[in-house]
């Protein structure tokens, strides 16, 4: 590459965005970081950077490019609204509240500002601000599916909601897009759940995960070779017993609409425990770090336990221990394990029927879990999860503790009080009053854990019929037993 100076350097980061545009993102990083240390206040080069990070969904380090952005373009829209969604991903619902509010006086007419401003303030519990906020959005762009889902993951709609016939209409309307009409979808399914009529659910479902299906297609051979490469990288890992130390991160995972909201909203009930939400720092890290690797050394474990380390300090003060809710470090349990000898670790489970069929019922960021909208998928994918559990269970011992979301919710106190203990901590009873912890939650969960703990979430599969018969065809296909 040519020499780097002031005059040349445009021309050079032209080619970088060429290369980024065409999907050669390790080349354009690269010279974007060449850039960086000849020109270091370069914001656009920062801003790429995070683009970069954000498409292999790695949002810690998206905050930590657009916040260096920001240092140095402090009123840059463009930065500002990256930065304020990426601390929405990243459970900073607070930060972004003020970043949204900053936008908002600059651009009130812009419906996306508004919509996520409403969701900044569903996660810190503040509904009815929300609804008042997210009505405003919807009137600037009434026909958006995106704004009616959001609405109605922080409502509970009763009979004669004039929302509720307003999404029908819309649903009629031929000239819908596809994108809007899937997350419109997943709205009018959660109403009709709301209303006590779930058999009215399943037509939206259908259309809405069938769209989500053709947008972004489920990989069953690439999931194959993911698992197996897991299994791969764990021959010989050595997984020591629990340790004591000043860096103890609690983390709680699972499978989507298991339970781990629940499960670390009551750990983090504790005195001693603050809530850190899904940092998203384990799994990006890994599997950057790890490059080429057949094997991780020791040595290697031992570097990336304190890059994790480092990069959850950045994020919290750990004057008390935390909870890291990331989903996805499930797969990688025994690694973070053995990098981490102070870390305890929680996983939820649920019955299957239960959690897919909830799965399917909800909206994910696009291209995240691209198994969730296909019974099929779903099957094929929790069968790989169960089998992995099972490989993480017989070689972490006591380092693992399991928690069955029923038992959970139909015991709360014993179960709770053996969730503490695995945390390594005495008893408190603030554990039990979870729904009292004003800490901000993700939307998906947001209103349940607002509530005390309630029954009407188990079972669930035995009231939908013929709905669920292809899923739990499908699981047993697949070889999951259920009881």
């Amino acid at each position: 590459m040519q020499s780097l100076t002031p005059k040349t350097i445009p021309g050079v980061f032209r080619k970088a965005q060429q290369l980024q545009a065409a999907g050669r993102t390790s080349q354009a990083e690269a010279i974007y970081r060449q850039i960086l240390a000849v020109a270091p206040n370069l914001a656009e080069a920062h801003f790429q950077m995070a683009r970069i990070a954000r498409a292999r969904s790695d949002w810690a380090e998206t905050v930590d490019w657009l916040q260096k952005a920001r240092s140095y373009r402090p009123d840059q829209p463009d930065i500002l609204g990256a930065l304020a969604e990426a601390y929405l991903v990243t459970d900073q619902p607070k930060k972004a509240l003020r970043l949204f509010e900053l936008l908002e006086r600059r651009m009130p007419k812009s419906a996306r500002v508004l919509a996520n401003k409403g969701m900044a303030l569903q996660q810190i519990g503040e509904f009815t601000e929300a609804r008042r906020v997210l009505d405003r959005a919807l009137k600037l762009e009434p026909k958006s599916g995106e704004l009616l889902r959001i609405i109605a993951i922080g409502q509970h709609f009763e009979p004669g909601d004039a929302l509720v016939t307003k999404m029908e209409a819309l649903w009629a309307d031929p000239s819908l897009k596809d994108p809007s009409r899937s997350q419109l979808g997943y709205a009018l399914a959660k109403a009709m759940d709301d209303l006590g009529a779930p058999e009215r659910a399943a037509p939206y479902l259908e259309r809405a995960n069938a769209i989500q299906a053709e947008l972004h297609p489920y990989d069953r051979d690439r999931r194959e070779r993911e698992l197996e490469q897991i299994r791969k990288l764990a021959d010989g890992l050595v997984i020591p017993p629990q340790e004591e130390g000043d860096f103890a991160p609690i983390f709680v995972t699972g499978m989507p609409r298991s339970g781990t909201t629940l499960v670390e909203q009551i750990i983090s009930s504790h005195s001693a425990v603050e809530g850190g939400g899904e940092l998203a720092i384990v799994t990006p890290t890994f599997w950057q770090a790890r490059g080429t690797r057949d094997m991780v050394e020791a040595e290697w474990l031992e570097a990336w336990g304190a890059r994790v380390e480092r990069m959850m300090r950045s994020r919290v003060t750990f004057d008390r221990h935390v909870t890291d809710k990331s989903i996805m470090t499930h797969a990688l349990l025994g690694f973070a394990a053995a990098a981490m000898p102070s870390a305890r670790f929680v996983v939820v489970t649920r019955d299957p029927r239960d959690q897919l069929y909830s799965v399917w019922r909800n909206f994910f960021r696009p291209g995240t879990h691209r198994y969730a909208s296909n019974w099929d998928s779903m099957a094929h994918y929790y069968a790989g999860y169960l089998d992995l559990l099972e490989f993480w269970k017989s070689r972490m011992g006591d380092r693992l503790h399991t928690v069955a979301y029923e038992d959970l919710v139909a015991d709360p106190e014993p179960q709770s009080r053996a969730l503490i203990a695995a945390a390594g901590l005495d008893w408190e009873a603030s554990c039990l009053d979870f729904h009292k912890n004003d800490r901000q939650v993700r939307t998906l969960s947001v209103a349940q854990v607002r509530q005390p703990i309630y029954k009407s979430s188990t079972g669930r599969w035995e009231k939908l019929g013929d709905t669920l018969a292809p899923l739990t065809e499908a699981l047993e296909r697949n070889g999951v037993t259920l009881s």
